[in-house]
């Protein structure tokens, strides 16, 4: 069924079965994907679910940035309830933490009062403010700096985020 394969690196020698690991990450993908449908369309109860069904969830980037993305408060207090790291990067290329991820403006998607809680609430739970990331590696007042919404530099500044 699956292939095995040797890989040998400076004295170290490991196995795997590539069709296991494949499994793996499938997997893996489509739970990430149910959690972030969740935080979409900001069904928090769906969220705590997924997170009761597979506690490991929290531990990917992706729905704690998608919640931020959003400005979905509930999501992300769910999220850290449950072990997220508001600190974690994204593994794409743009690297965004939730902070960088709220703060980058964006002309065609507005921010609404959500958002503007969302930060507080991930500053008040250990979001450094000072963390450069996103595509710019910016700390996120430089990219809230750029976009029309005050807010986001008003708490920033509170959390000392704007030194």
């Amino acid at each position: 069924m699956g292939m095995e394969k040797t890989y040998v690196c400076q004295n170290f020698q490991a196995t795997t079965n590539h069709a296991l690991i494949v499994s793996y990450f499938e997997s893996m993908a489509i739970q990430y994907k149910t959690i972030c449908d969740a935080v979409a369309h900001d069904n928090v109860g769906h969220v705590r679910d997924e997170i009761k069904r597979n506690p490991e969830v929290v531990t990917h980037w992706k729905p704690l940035c998608d919640a931020a993305f959003h400005g979905r408060v509930d999501c992300i207090t769910a999220l850290l309830d449950a072990g997220a790291d508001p600190n974690q990067k994204a593994g794409t290329a743009s690297r965004h933490t939730p902070l960088t991820r709220i703060a980058q403006y964006h002309k065609t998607i507005p921010k609404h009062r959500g958002h503007v809680e969302s930060m507080d609430l991930l500053l008040s739970r250990g979001a450094k403010p000072d963390v450069s990331a996103g595509p710019m590696d910016l700390v996120p007042a430089a990219y809230a700096s750029v976009g029309p919404e005050v807010a986001f530099i008003d708490v920033l500044e509170r959390w000392g985020g704007n030194e």
